[in-house]
């Protein structure tokens, strides 16, 4: 029996190995370019008077210090509750997933809210094993590079919340025509809820979105308490 745990032991030490070169071979890639541009605002020569936006996504970054605390909590209270405390990844999450996955044959994700900063900024949107080993790699690194707040930062500004919009700023605009920084306790809340699937909880789809919105509302502000 000595051998079998001696054994069990080498392979242990050679996952361990595994992970730790993996780890140290990925080298965090180029940003996908679309999150590199920002959209453009032409005037008519009067200079008050829009012309048009043009961009290849609706988005306009604005720094953490212009979102609202309640806004940052509301995000992280419907994306990652561990986000301030994790490392990048979820082990918890990513455990069930996989049994999930096993017993359904998808891919379903148990993505922080570094992984989805991950996938939408440097990976493509494909669902397979090996874009999701990578980006949970990519997280760890990300989250050993970057601050909390300068991922948060990273985050609001990059992910969809439909309606045509990336990003908190324009987002705000879009469901309340006003900025990210004038947003409501409710009104943050109602856009961190919208995240979990922005085609199917906005509330101008129709009377089954509202209803499976305020059970998504309801989440997140119970988590903000």
């Amino acid at each position: 029996m000595r051998w079998l745990f001696g054994l069990a032991f080498l392979g242990v030490l050679a996952l361990i190995l595994a992970v730790y070169v993996t780890y140290k071979m990925i080298d965090i890639p180029n940003p996908n370019s679309a999150f590199e541009a920002q959209t453009t605002t032409v005037f008519y020569s009067d200079g008050h008077h829009v012309l048009g936006h043009f961009a290849l996504q609706n988005r306009e970054s604005i720094p953490l210090q212009q979102v609202p605390r309640h806004v940052q909590n509301a995000v992280i209270s419907a994306e990652n509750r561990t986000f301030r405390t994790d490392s990048g990844v979820d082990p918890k999450g990513i455990v069930r997933a996989a049994w999930n996955n096993l017993r359904s044959d998808s891919t379903q994700g148990a993505s922080t809210i570094t992984q989805q900063y991950v996938k939408v900024l440097y990976l493509s949107q494909e669902r397979t094993w090996k874009r999701k080993i990578k980006e949970a790699f990519l997280a760890v690194k990300i989250d050993n590079t970057l601050t909390k707040d300068q991922i948060l930062e990273g985050y609001l500004n990059t992910i969809y919340y439909g309606r045509g919009a990336y990003g908190i700023q324009a987002a705000a605009q879009a469901y309340f025509e006003k900025d990210a920084k004038e947003l409501t306790v409710p009104q943050g809340a109602v856009l961190a809820a919208v995240l979990n699937s922005p085609g199917t909880l906005d509330p101008a789809a129709g009377k089954a979105s509202r209803t499976a919105l305020l059970g998504r509302y309801r989440y997140v502000i119970d988590g903000m308490a």
